[in-house]
C-alpha cells in the first residue's frame, strides 16, 4: 500500500490530527501505509524533497491544499 492509495481525495485528508476514521494527514497516511516498512525513511524522503523539518507543520499550514499534497505524493511515488 502507498500513501497515494490512502489520500485518494480531499475527504480522506486531514489537517490538525493524524487519523480520524478513514482520513489521515500526510504523516498519518505515511505511518498507515508503510507500518513496519520503514516509515521513517519515507518521511525523510518527503522532508528532504520539500527542504523542511516538519511534515506536520507543512501539512497543517493554513495555505496548504489537498492538490499540493496529492501532487507531492504522486511526484515522490509514495
Amino acid at each position: 500500500m502507498k500513501v497515494q492509495d490512502i489520500l485518494t481525495d480531499e475527504r480522506k485528508w486531514l489537517k490538525g490530527t493524524l487519523h480520524c476514521n478513514d482520513a489521515h494527514c500526510l504523516i498519518g497516511a505515511i505511518m498507515h501505509a508503510y507500518k513496519g516498512n520503514a516509515p521513517a525513511s519515507i518521511a525523510t524522503k518527503v522532508r528532504e524533497h520539500l527542504h523542511i523539518t516538519s511534515i506536520l507543520a507543512w501539512n497543517d499550514a493554513p495555505e496548504r491544499t489537498f492538490p499540493e499534497v496529492r501532487a507531492l505524493i504522486e511526484e515522490l511515488d509514495i
